[in-house]
């Protein structure tokens, strides 16, 4: 049979053979779109538990917390020992304004720890020498019971991190990104049954005012000087993490070698908040984690 010019024919049998070649394609294509929306469902909810780990973790449960948690390489805390660290030399350690009297520190326990900010940057404390990279603004200071670094072989009752940021930055959040930005110095506490005249008898006020999760007390009359040592000549420095997710790493760490002392009652008061599941905060420190090749530096100050 003859097709006239111009004109389309089509047979039964090849109808049939295009239909079915594009009912192929459409199912293939449904099978594409599926698995596309099945992989996006399943990074959407990867990340919102992630970020939901980040947001809400429990010192319980450590091995749940996320990301660099688990698989970073400079995670803190370590075993400081004076007696296999690195000795140096560095340029004397300064932090300014550290001895003032400060009247509008915010208080708060965040469900994880008793945490001390600055209302105004311009009158936080400042840190440089030792080595850093630069200057650093302090961001706030936090407690962990019992202590998360290890000295000499033993744990302390109690230890300070005081966590600064590089000043070529506008905020911790943002220098957090940023390798050796942030600097934490530590500070771990024996507990002494002699009364103690100091600024942790003004924060014990201000804790009985935040026993429960997200409230917050405003206090005055403390001096950040009242919770350091009284010999701050010596100290370890090492590359690390935040000890918290997220469990940022290239952090710069300096943890004194030496104590400082905090009465009985003194802890008790402090120690005695209540977490996001409503249950007291007995302990609060990250377990150990490997040193992993790193270089401890035991540091001494040049005159």
């Amino acid at each position: 049979m003859l097709e006239k010019a111009g004109k389309f024919s089509l047979s039964k049998d090849s109808f049939f053979r295009n239909k079915s070649f594009i009912l192929g394609l459409s199912i293939g294509a449904i099978v594409v779109l599926v698995i596309t929306a099945v992989v996006i469902a399943v990074l959407r909810v990867t990340e919102a538990k992630e970020s939901e780990s980040e947001s809400h973790w429990s010192y319980d449960n450590q091995a749940a917390w996320p990301g660099l948690c688990q698989n970073g390489t400079r995670q803190s805390p370590i075993i400081l020992n004076e007696y296999n660290a690195t000795k140096a030399t560095v340029s004397p350690l300064y932090i300014e304004h550290i001895s003032n009297y400060f009247e509008d520190l915010e208080v708060e326990n965040n469900g994880h720890t008793v945490e001390l900010m600055f209302s105004s940057v311009t009158d936080a404390p400042t840190l440089s020498g030792a080595g850093l990279p630069g200057n650093f603004t302090l961001n706030n200071v936090h407690f962990h019971w019992p202590s998360e670094h290890i000295i000499n072989g033993e744990y302390a009752d109690l230890e300070a991190h005081f966590v600064f940021y590089s000043q070529e930055y506008a905020n911790l959040s943002e220098a957090l990104e940023v390798p050796h930005a942030v600097t934490v110095v530590g500070v771990l506490f024996e507990e002494v049954e002699e009364d103690i005249d100091n600024s942790f008898d003004v924060l014990d006020d201000a804790v009985e005012a935040v026993t429960y999760p997200g409230t917050t007390n405003t206090k005055g009359n403390i001096t950040l000087a009242d919770f350091f040592p009284d010999e701050t000549d010596t100290f370890f420095q090492y590359t690390g993490s935040l000890t918290t997710p997220k469990c940022n790493e290239n952090i710069n760490w300096i943890v004194f070698n030496s104590n400082g002392i905090i009465s009985t009652d003194d802890l008790t008061k402090l120690v005695h908040i209540y977490t996001e599941d409503h249950k007291r905060l007995v302990s609060n420190n990250r377990q150990l984690q490997k040193r992993r090749g790193r270089t401890i530096y035991l540091s001494s100050q040049s005159s």
